[in-house]
């Protein structure tokens, strides 16, 4: 949940810029003479602003950081000029561009589409498989990342309920936890489950990667089918941003968003506040009658959230942030087999994040990157229902009690997650690097439910078990044949243990703890090759053994609809992949 909290709160901060310290203007003269040129586009690509000289030939771009651009002009006519400017201290910085003559463009005008980005060419041609998606294709329409992922030749995502419900990604087949899903690099795989990717509004989307298989080393995953990760666009400045939507099966959302930068101290802080309201009461046909029609009226979900954060930027660490969260969700349970009428779900989240980046890391070719989260949840299932319902309005009693197992249910679990990445990447020269990548996670979970202990005649409230997960990844990438061709090799290796007490109350029949003690280890290794015949013409081959560590919910269970299983393996799977692009 925490990690949805992060995804929200990157996207909002790709909102409307409303304050910024520097400006940057300029005039476009023809030649070297005193004409000026109206109409002449302007371009700063590395923030993708656009604007159009006036009349008198100036034009004016606001709310820029301090830093260097490449500032690119275009007539028609006329030879595409480009400079770089700095922007450092000043409140406004000015600068001329004398465009002269193109005999060539006079005597034809050729129309052709625009070319990639530079970072969308930069990572279509790395050596492992990827497809990316500009976000400059679909802003504005309106459409949403489900739209745009099944457009996708081998990609489809389908949503499994209303809102609040779970969104599974289906990569060439796999699909669930086996394709994982970043935001900006950082895995989003929670363990309370609630974090859904059409949550992102495509306007803050920069760009969507999706890897086919490989990995790359830096995201530190363990993801089987390959991963999709979601670059959100950085804003620069101060903010503010109100917005409010109202849509279908009454869905109330809205957010607040305020971020103040700091140019003296070059610090920025942010405010984020959002609250979500949906009864997801449409209508449904049973799986299990035919021909019955079943109205969801206990599917509703509320979320509530509030996170500040203060980051810092160009001090020892080029970046540093801090954040703190907290988290409210509600959930009614729906009955498609059964009509459950009472159980609900409750979870309150707090966490705090750091991130840090830094190039030259204490030495010159030595980058780092970190990120990091600890949260506490406390997870609350209400099921105490004495009678049960089916879909014909009859009212049974209930001789085990609750509605969803064999037992009653009121807990106040407590669950600790603790995890980070750290990323090193070090340059031993221009067609060679090494990087080492090292993922960690730790998931405490605490049973605390003494209604479910006086109906089982147990005292299990206070058992706890762990489920600790590492990996670590090394690989080397080369350039070779005067860097025509591209050689990326990793290996990895997996750790996963599990140890204390489970409790199993799914359907009443255990009266001990299941004793937990298991440490496994295995190795996984991936090559992947990229050749370039011609610019636009070239070819990847890939070969990858992986495998996929439990998560949380697989092994210890949700208690609601996932029985636990401690004797559950991780996956494994050997990914082929080839292509001519």
């Amino acid at each position: 949940m925490n990690r949805k909290i992060l995804f929200i709160f990157g996207t909002l901060l790709c909102s409307i810029i409303a304050m910024q310290a520097q400006s940057l203007s300029g005039t476009v003269y023809r030649d070297d003479s005193k004409e000026t040129l109206g109409g002449a586009q302007v371009t700063v690509s590395d923030i993708r602003k656009t604007t159009l000289t006036d009349s008198e030939g100036i034009f004016l771009f606001s709310h820029i950081p301090e830093g260097t651009y490449e500032v690119s002009v275009s007539y028609i006519g006329m030879t595409p000029q480009t400079k770089t400017v700095t922007l450092s201290g000043k409140s406004t910085e000015r600068i001329s561009f004398y465009l002269t003559e193109d005999a060539q463009s006079l005597s034809e005008i050729t129309v052709t589409a625009p070319g990639d980005r530079k970072e969308v060419k930069e990572i279509k041609r790395s050596g492992v498989p990827v497809t990316v998606i500009d976000g400059s294709s679909f802003s504005g329409r309106g459409t949403s990342i489900e739209d745009v992922l099944n457009h996708q030749v081998g990609v489809k995502l389908r949503n499994t309920g209303g809102v609040g419900d779970e969104s599974k990604v289906n990569v060439r087949g796999l699909e669930g936890n086996r394709v994982q899903i970043y935001v900006n690099g950082m895995p989003l795989n929670t363990p309370d489950g609630s974090f859904s990717i059409n949550d992102l509004p495509l306007q803050f989307i920069d760009r969507v990667e999706i890897y086919k298989g490989i990995v790359p080393p830096e995201f530190g995953g363990d993801g089987l089918g390959g991963a999709i990760n979601i670059v959100t666009i950085e804003p620069s400045g101060g903010y503010m941003d109100v917005a409010y939507s109202l849509k279908s099966y009454q869905v109330h959302d809205g957010t607040v968003t305020w971020k103040q930068y700091l140019p003296k101290q070059q610090m920025y802080f942010t405010l984020y506040g959002s609250g979500l309201s949906a009864k997801n009461d449409y209508t449904m046909v049973s799986p299990f009658v035919d021909g019955l029609k079943i109205k969801r009226d206990h599917n509703a979900y509320r979320n509530f959230a509030l996170v500040t954060s203060l980051s810092v930027e160009n001090r020892y660490f080029d970046e540093a942030e801090v954040e703190l969260m907290l988290y409210k969700t509600y959930r009614q349970i729906q009955g498609v087999a059964s009509n459950i009428r009472h159980a609900r779900s409750e979870v309150t989240t707090m966490g705090i994040s750091p991130t840090l980046e830094k190039q030259h890391f204490l030495v010159d070719r030595l980058d780092l990157k970190f990120s990091g989260i600890a949260a506490n949840y406390i997870s609350c299932l209400n099921d105490t229902s004495s009678y049960v319902y089916d879909f014909y309005g009859n009212k049974l009693p209930n001789s085990g009690g609750g509605e969803i197992g064999s037992v009653p249910n009121l807990s106040d679990d407590r669950i600790q997650d603790y995890r980070y990445n750290l990323n090193l990447k070090y340059a031993l020269s221009p067609a060679m690097s090494l990087n080492l990548n090292n993922n960690f996670s730790l998931v405490h979970t605490e049973f605390r439910d003494t209604v479910a202990d006086q109906y089982m005649k147990t005292d299990f409230t206070g058992e706890a078990s762990s489920l600790t997960g590492v990996i670590i990844s090394f690989s080397v990438s080369n350039k070779w044949l005067h860097e025509k061709l591209t050689s990326v090799l990793t290996a990895r290796n997996y750790f996963y243990a599990l140890s204390g007490k489970m409790v199993n109350t799914f359907y009443g029949t255990t009266l001990t703890p299941e004793e937990l003690d298991r440490q496994d280890t295995y190795w996984g290794y991936s090559a992947a090759f990229k050749y370039d015949f011609a610019p636009h013409w070239l070819m990847k081959a890939a070969y990858e053994h992986n495998y996929r560590l439990p998560k949380k919910e697989e092994v210890l269970g949700d208690r609601a609809s996932i029985v636990p299983n401690a004797k559950l393996n991780p996956e494994q799977a050997d990914n082929y992949n080839f292509g001519v692009i």
